[in-house]
């Protein structure tokens, strides 16, 4: 992998071979990870301190790559955007792009000078670092494939340690992704000017890892900081403040220095979350695994949080074409892995997966019995909860444990009552939007215990002679989602006011004469709950006056918050 370093080798076309976490583990093991990581290390030290205006020798070959890379930009003016109003996700003319970019791949690459024969190699990381064509999404995956390009160079001599500094400051090479990564991710949006913005940070006099908030700041020193730039192109394209829609870089302002977020950055791409992620992904396999007998499923989901720590344990009995069935055949080496983190990670990674565990065993169950998916809204909970609350639960232990976060922000605050709702709520709202994409693949996301008041069977909503009882199941659905708000808003009000006892007096009052996050979500929450009443006019809908009850609560929160 990232080629041989004479150019007159042999060279391979890169297939995808990090299939299963098996295969990841493989790859964390193996001198090409060791060899990526260091090479980031060395970007990342290159800037420290250093402002994006800074001086910058730029060699001829620097120079060359900044213009294939205008190339590039330039196929985004040339390839607008389709109409697509049939889908939330990503948009197809991404596809007309990457295809212009492949097809263009190898005559870019001569215009480097590279070798003929190591062009079909490292052109394969250039066309996959833009996004996937299939999926129109982008991720961290494409990133890497974007460092292993210039990792690349480096190996054929094209670059070297004086290109450093240039190659981070002089790229502005960072896209607007096609899709959210989920509530718990970093952002929706590139890991590495995060972690190339901290360290230019490191050391500056005035500028605090708190300053994000501070929309002056942002505003004045985005052009010459990565970091701040990223927080001012969020703010950019979302409504509602950083605490709602960025909930892992708002708390990893809480961190008090910009040396310690990033040498917690780096960390991040080791071994803590990425066993976090193996053990979690070993679980999935065997829940998803529908050849498996429902006892031994549900005897190895219950059991699992400490399967991972019984040295040699390993699992041949996945059906033939399960995907990741290799990742169980030689599970012991994740548990390897994982008795050598801290004990304090091996502990927060045995709850989580006991927790899930526990949860898949028993929609497991259920499937097995009755077919069905979700049947009462206290399942719904659950299901929400553990989709999109544990991991992140999870997440945020582990980046306490680490220091990246704040742990008496966060930590004095039962996590399971306080990120959990949020995601549950997020969850709730995705399960409503996407009605119709969930039955096409047939999935029953929404709750028998709602649906079967209105209709006998969930699709008989989408037939126009059932468009009222449509509307009443939806207001339902709805209210289920929203009766949750007012404990959320109790739980921004219980943060924001640990955050103004953990400063300086002088800051917390400079920031109340600012305003606070707190105030920018209850102008956001108000704004919509509004909305929710304006079209909440049917009082014959059986759900009119609960869901005008819980509108009044959370204006009256709203307004008194905004009004203090």
């Amino acid at each position: 992998m990232f080629m041989a370093t004479d150019p007159s080798s042999s060279f391979t076309v890169p297939k995808r071979k990090i299939l299963t976490k098996e295969d990841l583990q493989r790859f964390q093991e193996s001198p090409a990870f060791h060899e990526y990581l260091a090479f980031i290390e060395r970007l990342n030290e290159s800037i420290k301190g250093l402002k994006l205006s800074t001086d910058c020798v730029l060699s001829q070959v620097v120079q060359n790559i900044i213009d294939v890379l205008d190339i590039v930009n330039s196929y985004c003016e040339e390839i607008p955007p389709v109409r697509n109003e049939k889908s939330r996700f990503g948009n197809p003319a991404f596809r007309d792009f990457y295809d212009r970019v492949n097809n263009t791949a190898a005559e870019l690459h001569e215009n480097l000078s590279i070798p003929p024969a190591a062009i079909p190699e490292i052109s394969r990381y250039f066309v996959e670092c833009w996004g996937n064509r299939k999926r129109i999404d982008y991720g961290t995956g494409h990133e890497a494939n974007f460092i292993a390009w210039l990792l690349c160079l480096e190996k054929l001599g094209f670059i070297g340690l004086d290109d450093y500094r240039s190659i981070v400051l002089r790229f502005q090479y960072w896209l607007e992704p096609a899709g959210s990564h989920g509530v718990w991710g970093l952002d929706d949006y590139h890991f590495l000017p995060f972690l190339f913005g901290s360290s230019q940070l490191i050391g500056h006099k005035y500028i605090r890892p708190k300053s994000i908030h501070d929309k002056d700041v942002v505003e004045e020193y985005s052009k010459e900081y990565m970091y701040l730039a990223c927080i001012k192109f969020i703010n950019s394209v979302k409504t509602a403040s950083l605490q709602w829609n960025s909930p892992m870089i708002n708390d990893i302002s809480g961190v008090k220095t910009w040396n310690k977020i990033n040498e917690g950055m780096i960390k991040m791409y080791k071994a803590e979350i990425c066993l976090f992620y193996l053990v979690l992904r070993g679980l999935d396999t065997i829940e998803d695994d529908m050849t498996l007998p429902i006892d031994m499923k549900i005897d190895l989901l219950l059991r699992f949080h400490k399967i991972i720590y019984e040295r040699g344990w390993n699992f041949t009995s996945s059906g033939p074409n399960e995907k990741d069935r290799q990742l169980l055949v030689e599970f012991n080496v994740v548990i390897e892995e994982f008795l050598n983190l801290e004990e304090k990670y091996q502990i927060i990674i045995e709850h989580i997966t006991q927790q899930m565990g526990q949860g898949m065993a028993t929609y497991a169950k259920q499937a097995a019995e009755n077919n069905l998916v979700i049947d009462t809204v206290v399942d719904y909970e659950l299901y929400s909860h553990y989709v999109a609350g544990l991991v992140g639960v999870g997440l945020a232990d582990i980046f306490i444990a680490r220091g990246l976060l704040d742990s008496k922000i966060i930590g004095n605050i039962n996590n399971q009552e306080t990120i959990g709702i949020i995601g549950i709520f997020l969850q709730k709202e995705n399960i409503i939007r996407d009605y119709s994409i969930d039955l096409r693949e047939n999935r029953k996301y929404w709750p028998k215990e709602i649906w079967s008041r209105y209709v006998n069977d969930l699709r008989d909503l989408s037939k126009p002679e059932n468009r009222t009882r449509a509307i009443y199941c939806l207001s339902d659905m709805i209210y289920d989602a929203i009766r949750r708000v007012p404990e959320i808003l109790a739980y921004y009000e219980k943060l924001d006011n640990k955050r103004v006892i953990e400063i300086r007096k002088g800051l917390a009052v400079k920031l109340l004469l600012k305003s606070t996050n707190i105030k920018d979500i209850a102008e956001i929450y108000l704004k919509y709950t509004n909305e929710i009443l304006d079209k909440n006019k049917d009082e014959l809908d059986p759900n009119f006056t609960k869901i005008n009850n819980v509108c009044i609560e959370i204006k009256e929160w709203c307004q008194k918050t905004i009004d203090n």
